[in-house]
């Protein structure tokens, strides 16, 4: 009975190797692509339970892949520098085939040698343990996701070592970042490694095509092997709406204040606006949650000192995550600052939660980017930065629409936001780790582990 078994086993064995001449992971799709089991091996310096847009994001790819992709996660314990938030994806890591998380407090605290990016011994202590601790373990797939870029480097070294394809993932630009100031040792550490990271990579992966643009006119060899997944929204994470006060208009902004992230200009036109029809009764709360920046703050002070009766401005401390959608859909109007460079590849995760959120937004963003073309494509108010003329006639139709009952009409197309849920981006993914990379073998020893 057993031999008999055994031949059985070894005839499907066949007869499937033998379909596997004719398919590749690349091309199976439907039903048949529902069967296929493949090891995932990840690496994130951030994940949840850590509270930053980089282990949110992240984690929602991660936690929201199919069960049939066998994901061994490695992330960072640190507890110097990162602040957990709990409440976020709890069973994240019961999601996964296995993982470990390797502390990396001491070294954050030293923080004295630097290679590209951050924490630049914790690649070495990842490689080890997953070396050791996966001893035997075939991998289909490697997944690295930076910030930090060392998380590439480490990338480099798992592709030579397990031979399978390999998908980084940027959520920043790398030399190119404008909030890094390198010396000219270290930034010519940092383009050397980033250029072997874009020759060795079977596939990069952006948060936007403004970031995908730039990285093919620097490296034009990355146009066969790039692509870009854009932040996604979880709507499962958002709480329904609490009744408030309708006499009042709620603007919120989530989110540090800094540099050129400043609202106080918008802030000055909701002033004067105010003033010029106090009689109507309505009255606004401007709300910032989050760090704002000494400069920036003085400048709403200033604005205060002569401030209308109908204008109220509170600033809040940093909140978790999950309150800030919680704020984010009790706001009458939500409120985006982004960076403002012309040439700016960023994609704020903020702008996404908004999305989700299902309130009327405002962007006060630069002529091009991702934020512009985004509100283009979903719908609401964008204003240049310094525009004061728009920035007044913003305020008086958003105010007009308030006292007539319209505001809530202008939000998002429901349809465009969808876009951004993480129903559809999951798929994306998914399509990305599948596609053909490595040769027809692969397939095989992919099938002989689902027998």
């Amino acid at each position: 009975m057993s031999a008999g078994r055994n031949e059985r086993k070894a005839g499907c064995k066949s007869r499937l190797a033998n379909l596997c001449t004719v398919l590749h992971v690349g091309a199976v799709s439907g039903k048949a692509q529902r069967f296929l089991i493949m090891n995932i091996l990840a690496i994130s310096y951030y994940l949840p339970p850590y509270d930053s847009p980089q282990s949110f994001q992240i984690g929602r790819l991660l936690y929201h892949l199919s069960p049939r992709f066998r994901a061994h996660v490695v992330t960072a314990d640190d507890a110097y520098c990162l602040k957990n938030n709990d409440n976020l994806y709890p069973d994240l890591f019961d999601k996964f085939e296995d993982g470990m998380r390797l502390d990396n407090t001491g070294m954050t605290r030293l923080a004295g040698m630097r290679l590209p990016g951050y924490y630049s011994r914790w690649h070495l202590k990842a490689y080890w343990n997953i070396t050791r601790s996966w001893r035997g373990r075939k991998f289909d797939r490697i997944l690295t996701f930076a910030e930090p870029m060392i998380s590439h480097v480490l990338g480099l070294w798992l592709k030579k070592k397990y031979k399978c394809p390999w998908i980084a993932f940027f959520s920043d630009p790398w030399v190119d970042n404008p909030f890094k100031r390198l010396s000219r040792f270290k930034r010519t550490l940092n383009e050397y490694c980033e250029k072997k990271v874009m020759e060795q990579v079977d596939m990069a992966v952006f948060t936007c095509p403004e970031a995908l643009q730039f990285y093919v006119r620097k490296y034009p060899f990355l146009q066969s092997k790039a692509t870009f997944i854009e932040h996604a929204f979880d709507e499962s994470l958002y709480e329904d709406v609490v009744a408030k006060n309708p006499d009042e208009i709620v603007i919120r902004h989530i989110g540090a204040l800094y540099g050129e992230r400043d609202p106080s200009l918008f802030l000055e036109a909701i002033q004067k606006e105010l003033r010029s029809r106090e009689a109507s009764g309505i009255r606004v709360t401007f709300e910032t949650i989050g760090f704002v920046e000494e400069d920036i703050e003085k400048k709403i002070a200033r604005i205060l000192t002569d401030a209308c009766s109908t204008l109220k401005v509170v600033m809040r401390k940093t909140v978790s995550y999950r309150e800030s959608l919680r704020l984010m859909k009790q706001a009458d109007l939500l409120v985006a600052v982004d960076m403002q460079h012309e040439d700016n590849i960023f994609l704020m995760s903020k702008l996404i939660d908004y999305l989700g959120a299902g309130r009327p937004v405002l962007a006060i963003a630069p002529k091009s980017g991702a934020t512009i073309r985004i509100m283009r494509k979903v719908g609401g108010w964008v204003i240049a930065p310094h525009d004061i003329e728009s920035m007044k006639k913003c305020v008086k139709e958003i105010l007009d629409s308030a006292l007539d009952g319209t505001l809530v009409s202008c939000r998002p197309s429901a349809n465009e936001v969808h876009e951004y849920s993480i129903t559809k981006q999951i798929g994306k993914l998914e399509q990305i780790i599948e596609k053909e990379y490595a040769p027809l073998q692969n397939l095989k020893a992919v099938v002989n582990r689902a027998l």
